[in-house]
Order: structure tokens, then C-alpha cells, then sequence
């Protein structure tokens, strides 16, 4: 007695998962892109809050070493008010 396979179904199978596995694939690494970009626009967003946070302390470094200046110079030469 001889049995017959039906191959029709178990092609159909490895066929699909063959695509399956073929899509996966490409949408994988479309996603790997959209979160290196994503990644990307963070890093580079955080840079420029760093940025202008340094500037800001650079700024009020300046203004707090000219108040120290103007601190020195009165009491290098008081003023007397009667």
C-alpha cells in the first residue's frame, strides 16, 4: 500500500514562511532606522539644551565676576555718604 503525500499544503507552508520570514527581515530593519533617527534627534536636541545651558552659565559667570569687580573696587575705595 502506497501513501500518497500531498505536497500542496506543506509547500504552501514553507512558501509562506519563507515571505514571512523575507518581510520581517525588511520591516526590521526599516524599524532599526526610524529608531537610529529617532536616537539621533534626541542626541542632537540634547546637545543643543546642553549647549545653550553652558552659554547660560558662561553668561552669568561673567556677570557674577563683575559684581565681584565692582565689590573689590568699593571696598578698595569706600564711599562715604554724610
Amino acid at each position: 500500500m502506497a501513501l500518497a503525500i500531498n505536497w500542496g499544503p506543506a509547500l504552501l507552508m514553507v512558501f509562506g514562511l519563507v515571505i514571512t520570514a523575507v518581510y520581517q527581515n525588511h520591516h526590521f530593519d526599516k524599524r532599526i532606522d526610524d529608531l537610529r533617527a529617532y536616537v539621533d534627534s534626541q542626541v542632537k536636541r540634547l546637545e543643543d539644551v546642553i549647549k545653550s545651558e553652558v552659554k547660560r552659565l558662561e553668561d552669568r559667570m561673567g556677570h557674577i565676576e563683575d559684581r565681584i569687580t565692582r565689590v573689590e573696587e568699593r571696598l578698595e575705595h569706600p564711599i562715604y555718604r554724610p
